[in-house]
């Protein structure tokens, strides 16, 4: 059973340029809540499975874990969120998508930081979009075919 969390409900803003011909930059960006909650609940975590020399399971004080793993829970929970914005910007915005998205300008750079909202963008491969011809007043011929039983066998 997958648990959802509030990080999902909350708006992403998702910005759609056009990259080249069958290409889009998404620029998303999740608000400073999303992240801090997200970061919250990783640590969270984090601090009830922990286990560090001198302390009991889950009993290790907040800012060890923090200076100890921070980094790692920084990296993951980015991550995490950058994997739900995308793929709840593609849906809600019915990107039609061919192929993985490929990290967009800045996106090695986008830090995730507490109280700060988190910018990304990637490019994507999509569905070429264009419209067939319509066939009212062509004619289209067939030809008549008979066979006879003799020439079926």
């Amino acid at each position: 059973m997958t648990e959802m969390t509030a990080t999902q409900d909350v708006a992403h803003e998702v910005k759609i340029d056009e990259a080249g011909p069958a290409r889009k930059r998404l620029t998303i960006t999740i608000p400073a809540e999303a992240v801090d909650e997200r970061l919250e609940e990783s640590m969270a975590t984090l601090a009830h499975e922990a286990q560090i020399p001198g302390f009991r399971k889950g009993k290790a004080p907040r800012n060890l874990i923090e200076k100890r793993f921070g980094t790692t829970v920084r990296s993951e929970a980015r991550n995490q969120l950058i994997a739900d914005a995308y793929s709840k910007a593609i849906e809600e915005h019915k990107v039609r998508v061919v192929g993985e998205p490929e990290p967009g300008e800045g996106f090695d750079d986008a830090k995730l930081e507490p109280g700060k909202p988190l910018t990304f963008a990637v490019e994507v491969e999509t569905v070429p979009e264009f419209e067939l011809p319509t066939r009212e007043g062509k004619e289209s011929k067939r030809r008549d075919v008979n066979k006879t039983e003799e020439q079926v066998k």
